[in-house]
């Protein structure tokens, strides 16, 4: 992590801005390797090479399967079993300081992405593990193992762009005991880093989540979540929810078809399972619904546990393994479980893998029971809806649907809607029926969002920001103080003092933070991390 001190007085305006815009959990930083006196040369780095893959058949594979079945996740990837252990199969090099470095290459033949799965992942203490690209240009990391360690000792790491990647592993002497096993590569055969095709190259109907237009819906999309599936292979939707606790257990609402099939047996183990928030344009057209640019700001969690599943409302509750950090600001969603149907109906979700969108119904929903489409997973009691504006694809299942007080009231199952069939319908699994479910613990929502209430819980429930600080001004430090700046913002301090031996520590964590006549008097301390 680089850490910029300073022990003096500032006046004027500062702009400290993080190098990488995109990470899973990690304390950034930059790979050891990239310092001119670890010099190694791609060539000298062990490189590990996948098979090819058939991508036109796969491709093909894909239509054939939505043409059959309109609810299955959206795939982009082809995972392939291997036996990579970077101790093993990489590169040992000493570091100045008498620690050791391992390097690995990974490559896909025509791959547009790599991610990986690990099915042994233990790092030792101290140690720092970074995934860069050849060109450099995206890096994961540094991962460690006071943010990356799990019970399970499994892990996954999200795509990176390109059809080479780079692993380095970094351990202090006398700490040897950190374990890196590779069980699967997924070459990414669709691209979804490639603005021309619209990244995750959904329809061009849908309406981007980040124009103004949609404003008033800035807490809920903080919620929303890219989940990859399937071996990560594949991407369903999801959302934070709230409970009635309000501690900021991360649950999440998604699909019940992501993960089971249906005849109820499990498809999907979601403790390697990757979920991705803020993943939207920064940009938009103006006077338009369409975003422009690549996302630049999103940031991502591995791995979760199953705690409900309900196949007759198509739910399924998730709880991440690691709560979002408070400087990601995300939010937990509210939700409402009357039976009278919204008035107005607002879906957030990622189509076919893409940048977030919104999509709106201006009508009343309707009852659909025992919804059953054409290769579903069986019948299910839904909310349904008419788009007026937008519409949703494979990757939508399991976005959440808010209703007119910007509360979820259920998540999608499947429809006919699509923006070449404007006229067609979703549906959507009903919140209010999934709350008592199959009355049990693990087939129900009840005991995890309203834990201990019975039958007093409310009716309904507000959404809950995890906060963090994107203003200060006209204030004195005066005893030591840590403030989070927050994620995809502009952080804005101005007119502040720092006095009387006191520290102030900003933690940045990639952020754009400015500082305006700001003054740090003598003995005093201004810590930007």
């Amino acid at each position: 992590m680089k850490r910029k001190i300073f022990i003096y007085t500032l006046i004027g305006i500062f702009c400290f801005t993080g190098k990488y815009t995109f990470a899973q959990i990690s304390e950034g930083g930059t790979p050891i390797s990239f310092s001119s006196d670890m010099v190694t040369g791609k060539g000298k780095i062990p490189l590990i090479a996948m098979p090819s893959i058939d991508a036109r058949t796969l491709l093909q594979e894909d239509e054939m399967a939505r043409a059959e079945n309109a609810q299955i996740p959206f795939r982009f990837g082809k995972d392939i079993d291997v036996d990579i252990d970077i101790k093993k199969d990489g590169i040992k090099k000493e570091t100045p300081d008498g620690g050791n470095l391992w390097l690995l290459q990974i490559h896909c033949p025509e791959a547009f992405s790599i991610n990986l799965i690990y099915d042994r992942f233990k790092l030792a203490e101290g140690s720092k593990f970074f995934i860069f690209n050849e060109d450099r240009t995206m890096i994961l990391g540094a991962y460690t193992p006071e943010v990356s360690n799990n019970q399970y000792n499994e892990f996954a790491t999200d795509l990176i762009q390109g059809n080479t990647i780079i692993l380095e592993y970094y351990e202090p002497k006398f700490s040897e005991n950190g374990v890196i096993h590779i069980s699967k590569v997924i070459h990414g055969y669709v691209n979804t880093f490639d603005d021309s095709r619209g990244l995750g190259d959904s329809e061009n109907c849908h309406n981007d989540v980040i124009c103004q237009q949609w404003n008033n819906w800035i807490n809920e999309r903080r919620a929303v979540t890219l989940i990859l599936v399937d071996n990560n292979t594949t991407f369903c939707s999801g959302c934070l929810v709230n409970n009635t606790s309000q501690d900021f257990t991360p649950y999440i609402l998604t699909a019940n078809h992501c993960y089971f099939n249906s005849d109820g047996s499990a498809k999907r183990n979601p403790s390697t399972n990757i979920f991705r928030f803020f993943y939207w344009r920064p940009n938009c057209v103006a006077g338009s619904n369409i975003g422009a640019g690549t996302p630049i700001g999103w940031q991502s969690i591995t791995g979760a546990t199953l705690r409900a599943h309900h196949s007759a409302t198509d739910f399924v509750l998730l709880q991440l393994n690691t709560r979002p950090p408070t400087y990601w600001n995300v939010y937990y969603a509210g939700w409402d479980r009357t039976t009278t149907p919204t008035q107005s109906s607002t879906c957030i979700h990622h189509p076919r893998g893409d940048a977030m969108k919104i999509t709106v119904d201006n009508h009343a929903a309707t009852i659909e029971n025992n919804y059953d489409p054409p290769g579903g997973n069986g019948p299910a009691n839904c909310w349904r809806v008419f788009w007026d504006s937008g519409s949703t694809q494979t990757g939508s299942s399991g976005s959440p649907l808010f209703n007119v007080s910007h509360r979820i009231v259920g998540q999608l199952y499947g429809g006919t809607a699509s923006c070449s069939n404007p006229s067609g319908h979703d549906n959507f699994g009903r919140f209010h029926l999934s709350w008592t479910g199959g009355n049990t613990d693990a087939t129900r929502l009840n005991n995890w969002l309203a834990p201990g209430l019975g039958n007093n819980a409310p009716q309904m429930l507000d959404g809950i920001v995890q906060t963090c600080t994107t203003t200060l001004s006209n204030t004195s430090i005066t005893s030591n103080t840590t403030i989070y700046a927050c994620l995809s913002v502009t952080n804005t301090f101005q007119n502040v003092t720092v006095l009387n031996g006191a520290k102030l520590t900003v933690i940045s964590n990639g952020s754009e933070v400015i500082l305006s006549n700001f003054e740090v008097v003598a003995g005093s301390q201004l810590e930007i991390q």
